[in-house]
């Protein structure tokens, strides 16, 4: 593979861990803020959701990009588990950071309400079954590994 393919194919493995990280820390101090209410938890909880639904969106793009060279493998029907978890999550935080932005636009905050709460931590378990899946195909099935993968032209 060329320096162009490669860094296409290594965009994927770097943006994946921003909405993992930032979108799980939205979710919990989501929560730390039912306990102890604070406008800059508030605050902090908005920007982290999307900034991390930014980065998501950003994630499955590359993903979809990523996964061409395997479209014509075995290996393809695996690839789409992960990108069901993928996309599913990122639907969901993206209609969340939008459910989110006009009740801040028209009548107070959703991220106050237990509804938010609650499916915001539905949005974090599908982004930990894509994170699961993801790593699968990584340290189980050698996706994007270079040098030991077969299937990857050398």
């Amino acid at each position: 593979m060329d320096l162009i393919s490669d860094t296409i194919q290594d965009i994927h493995p770097i943006t994946v861990h921003f909405p993992i990280a930032l979108l799980i820390v939205s979710a919990a101090l989501s929560a730390v803020m039912f306990a102890r209410p604070s406008a800059a938890l508030q605050e902090a909880t908005w920007v982290l959701l999307w900034v991390g639904t930014l980065s998501a969106f950003v994630s499955s793009v590359t993903g979809l990009i990523s996964h061409f060279p395997y479209e014509e493998t075995d290996l393809h029907g695996v690839i789409e588990v992960h990108q069901f978890w993928s996309f599913g999550a990122t639907a969901l935080f993206l209609a969340v950071t939008v459910w989110r932005w006009l009740s801040r636009r028209w009548r107070g905050d959703a991220g106050t309400q237990p509804l938010y709460l609650l499916v915001v931590l539905v949005g974090v378990a599908a982004l930990t079954m894509s994170g699961l899946t993801g790593g699968d195909l990584v340290y189980d099935y050698g996706i994007n590994v270079r040098g030991i993968n077969p299937l990857l032209e050398q």
